[in-house]
Formats: structure tokens, C-alpha cells, sequence
């Protein structure tokens, strides 16, 4: 039991340490769990087929339109949703996932709606998606476990906070029977 508390000491420490170095901003972390965002389709863990309609409801964000011209703030903007990879940092944009792509480097179409759709990454106004395609994950599993990742994006296309909401699927890997 001693080296146990040893290794909690420490941690709490470390903790301390990081916080009060300035390495760490407490203010910027949310540790609170963010149900605005309520996915209606698919279920959890449901065994579907594409084409995908992926569906949501969102309380407290105003989307705006295309045209619309706005101030950012947390309140209002739009939707990004990462297919099986995880989302751009938060206060980040789009332009984060041709990142370490040598084809990106000079290229200011390399976040282009193809691009970003051939990296698993889309754009909506709406509270919905329609996948027609999911690449196969690397497993040889007939019935792969996929994920969908939401998050809101400022009227400047820069991700607002930390808040993520994600659904699990499960997909046929037809490429086995090529």
C-alpha cells in the first residue's frame, strides 16, 4: 500500500507542478459533459449499409447559412464530421488535416471539399450527413466497427471548444470479397 500512495502523491504533484507552471491552462479545459448534440440515426453499435444517413438533433447553436457573414463566437457557425479519424484541434480549421500530406504544402486547393472527403472529413449545414462511401479499416473483419465525429466550427471555419460527439457502427468490409 505505501508504494501505491507514493505513485498518487507523485501524480498529485506532477499535477501541481504542471498547473502552476503555466503549462497547463485549467480555465481552457472542460470537463463537463456537453448533451447538446443528441444523435438520432444510426443506433449505437447498428449494423448498416450505404448508403448512411447520419442523423442529429442540437440544442444552443445557431447555424448559419453560407452567405451569412458573421462575428465567431461559440454560439453559431457549422458542422465537421471525421469519419474514423479524429478531429482538428480545438481553435483550429480544416486546413489542419492536409498537415504532414507532402502534396499540401504549397497547395491552396489541399483542402478542397475532395480532398477532405477522400480523408474522411466533411462539412454540413444540416443536422445530417449522407455517407455513400466508408473506406475498410486495416482489420481483416467482415463487420468493422466505424466512427462518426461531430463538432461545431465557427463562422470562420476554426473549431470551437473541446466538445465532440461521436456514434459507433458497424459495416460490412466488402473489400474481402474482391
Amino acid at each position: 500500500m505505501p508504494r501505491l500512495r507514493r505513485a498518487v502523491v507523485a501524480a498529485l504533484v506532477a499535477v501541481g507542478v504542471l498547473a502552476c507552471s503555466g503549462c497547463v491552462d485549467l480555465a481552457e479545459m472542460q470537463f463537463v459533459k456537453d448533451h447538446r448534440l443528441q444523435f438520432t440515426a444510426p443506433d449505437a453499435y447498428e449494423l448498416v449499409e450505404l448508403p448512411l444517413e447520419v442523423t442529429w438533433t442540437m440544442e444552443d447553436f445557431e447555424v448559419l447559412d453560407r452567405s451569412e457573414k458573421a462575428e465567431p463566437t461559440d454560439a453559431a457557425g457549422y458542422y465537421a464530421v471525421f469519419v474514423d479519424r479524429a478531429p482538428v484541434k480545438p481553435g483550429r480549421t480544416l486546413a489542419d488535416v492536409g498537415d504532414g500530406d507532402p502534396q499540401c504544402e504549397d497547395n491552396p486547393r489541399c483542402t478542397s471539399k475532395d480532398y477532405l472527403a477522400a480523408a474522411g472529413v466533411y462539412t454540413t449545414r444540416k443536422p445530417s450527413i449522407t455517407l455513400s462511401l466508408v473506406n475498410p479499416l486495416s482489420s481483416k473483419a467482415r463487420i468493422q466497427l466505424h466512427q462518426v465525429t461531430v463538432v461545431l466550427l465557427d463562422s470562420e471555419g476554426r473549431r470551437i471548444g473541446e466538445h465532440a460527439w461521436f456514434r459507433q457502427f458497424k459495416l460490412e468490409n466488402k473489400v474481402l470479397d474482391q
